[in-house]
């Protein structure tokens, strides 16, 4: 309940969010409602005007600058779910866009944002679906995380190059040194790389891109923060930095195309649902160094075969795989703490080694190969290169172990003057 809202101008009248109006305001209100150019419900602090609802009848709307003699400096969640708006024109004398103030204006193509305007709030224009540019003034100096997610047709964020706070760099939002990203515009396709210079990702930067199916993250971006690749249902890939130490929640949830997962050794946290809803997620690796997965981290993926450990347990509960019912939990020999089950998940060793002796071994006229014994139903992957000393593996096969030992063989083998193998988790 909000009971210090006036109508336009008239600080005595109290309102209530539910809609009731107080007996001593029925007649000003009605008041107001009868001259069409009264198309807002807002008060007054300080004299000055805060809009915190529209009552017009939509289309094109040109925020008035001044209502009853009083500037207009902010405007609060006067448009939220305002389907009937198209475009909209905020004044110079405007300050502040608060909290959601035109959050879901699915009909809305167009803003122009004057040049007073200074802070734009979380969720500002959160899924306005319709709005397919945005141009920031050199006024603003704040723009809170996920102002901008949803916004499905937004290909482009512009700034006035004069702006002392923030840039952009083909129609994506950074801050003015490029370090951080803050918003990468929902309507963009394709792949996209992340220039070098950036340390960090906002909340929420590429939110509901579901047109991008690839994203290149460099090697100073340290941790992947809460719904920063949320809903990008089109990425198919991505590979993330050595150097990342926590995922975040709901960091990647939603990403239906994505199939397969590293998760770097770096990584100390993977967050909750930080990998839900994945629907094609197959096969997830975890690094060795990730100690806590949080509830729901990877609930809900169905797709879900295995997930490879290459450390000890982490610490989870019985929601970190919630509703994967055909995964299993596959561990190295020689770690700790796991029990038959892990985070709802029936767990196997991983145990698969090349015999070195015996027949099976070595060169013949046509290939290179050895055996490959383990568990029973075991994927494994054979990797190669030709370096030990600054090797780049490449991946050669993927097999599963059906029985008690499976043939590898490689008939490239002299193609190299020396080839070196490796066995892997997918």
């Amino acid at each position: 309940m909000k009971t210090t809202k006036a109508v336009c101008g008239i600080d005595a009248i109290t309102r209530s969010v539910v809609g009731s109006v107080s007996a001593t305001c029925i007649l000003p209100l009605l008041l107001l409602l009868a001259v069409p150019a009264q198309d807002y419900l807002c008060r007054t602090n300080n004299g000055a005007i805060t809009i915190f609802k529209y009552i017009g009848s939509g289309g094109a709307v040109d925020i008035p600058s001044e209502i009853d003699g009083l500037p207009v400096t902010s405007i609060e969640d006067a448009f939220y779910n305002d389907t009937s708006l198209t475009s909209v024109t905020i004044p110079g004398s405007v300050t502040n866009i608060i909290d959601e103030a035109f959050y879901d204006c699915t009909g809305l193509t167009n803003v122009t944002i004057g040049d007073g305007v200074i802070s734009i709030a979380i969720a500002a224009f959160g899924e306005c679906s319709g709005l397919t540019s945005l141009a920031i003034p050199a006024s603003v100096t704040n723009i809170a995380d996920e102002a901008f997610f949803g916004c499905v047709s937004l290909t482009a964020i512009t700034v006035a190059g004069s702006n002392p706070a923030y840039m952009s760099e083909g129609g994506v939002l950074f801050d003015i040194g490029q370090t951080t990203l803050i918003a990468c515009p929902p309507g963009q396709t394709g792949s996209y790389a992340i220039p070098d210079s950036v340390t960090r990702l906002s909340a929420g930067a590429f939110w509901s891109c579901f047109g991008l199916t690839n994203v290149t993250i460099p090697a100073g971006v340290m941790d992947i923060g809460s719904n920063v690749f949320c809903e990008c249902t089109g990425l198919a890939s991505i590979t993330l930095p050595d150097e990342v130490t926590n995922i975040d929640s709901w960091a990647f949830r939603g990403c239906t195309n994505l199939a397969t997962v590293t998760i770097p050794d770096s990584v100390a946290t993977i967050g909750p649902d930080a990998f839900a809803d994945c629907s094609s997620l197959t096969n997830v690796t975890v690094g060795g160094s990730v100690a806590s997965i949080q509830s729901y981290a990877f609930g809900n993926n169905r797709s879900l075969k295995g997930a490879y450990f290459k450390g000890n347990a982490p610490v989870a509960d019985t929601s970190t795989f919630l509703s994967d019912s055909e995964a299993t939990a596959y561990y190295l020999p020689g770690t700790t703490g796991w029990g038959a089950t892990f985070g709802g998940l029936p767990t196997v060793l991983w145990n698969p080694q090349v015999q070195t002796s015996g027949a099976s071994f070595g060169a013949r006229t046509d290939h290179f190969g050895f055996n490959i014994t383990g568990g029973s139903n075991l994927v494994v992957v054979v990797e190669a290169c030709t370096n030990l000393a600054h090797p780049t593996w490449s991946r050669l096969q993927t097999n599963t172990l059906s029985g008690a030992s499976l043939y590898f063989s490689d008939p490239q083998w002299t193609h190299y003057g020396s080839r070196f193998y490796r066995l892997t988790m997918p």
